[in-house]
Formats: structure tokens, C-alpha cells, sequence
């Protein structure tokens, strides 16, 4: 089970790939990141993800990249902000 933090590097990442044109590598890592947000509560959090996937695969086809990169980024600023919320509660007790 991935921990929320490591969905939203991946997501980071698919990002980066999908400004490279390295569609297949973007794919293969949002696959990765839609998967493992089923296993991610609450559930606002695995929607956010869900929701930076489609921004983040919407750069691969739109017509102005730029603009975008810079939805996909605010949407994985949401995602993000919504982890550090969720994993706050985490302690190496």
C-alpha cells in the first residue's frame, strides 16, 4: 500500500513525462497512481488524486500544453495539501 505522499511524487513525475512527451512513461505511472488511490482514505484525498491523474493526462492531448501543466500542477497542489492533512496524524511512536 503506497502512502499518500508517494502517489503525489509519482503524480509529480507522470507530469514531468507528460511535458517530455514520454506518453507511455506518464501512463504507465498514472496507472500506478490510480490504482494505489483506491487504498487512500479519506476518501476527498483518493478523489483529489484521481482528479491530478485526469489533469495531468489532459497535458498529453491539449492544445496548449503550458496552460495545461500549470491546471495539472494546482490540481496536484490540491492533492498534495489535502496528504499533508491526512498523514499529519502519522508518528514513529
Amino acid at each position: 500500500m503506497m502512502l499518500t505522499i508517494q502517489l503525489i511524487e509519482k503524480l509529480e513525475f507522470a507530469l514531468a513525462y507528460a511535458k517530455a512527451h514520454e506518453f507511455t512513461l506518464m501512463e504507465a505511472l498514472l496507472d500506478e497512481v490510480r490504482d494505489g488511490s483506491y487504498d487512500i482514505t479519506p476518501r476527498q484525498s483518493a478523489f483529489l488524486i484521481r482528479t491530478a491523474c485526469a489533469a495531468v493526462e489532459h497535458v498529453a492531448s491539449a492544445f496548449d500544453p503550458l496552460s495545461s501543466a500549470e491546471t495539472a500542477l494546482a490540481a496536484i497542489a490540491r492533492a498534495k495539501g489535502a496528504g499533508q492533512f491526512d498523514n499529519a496524524g502519522l508518528s514513529a511512536a
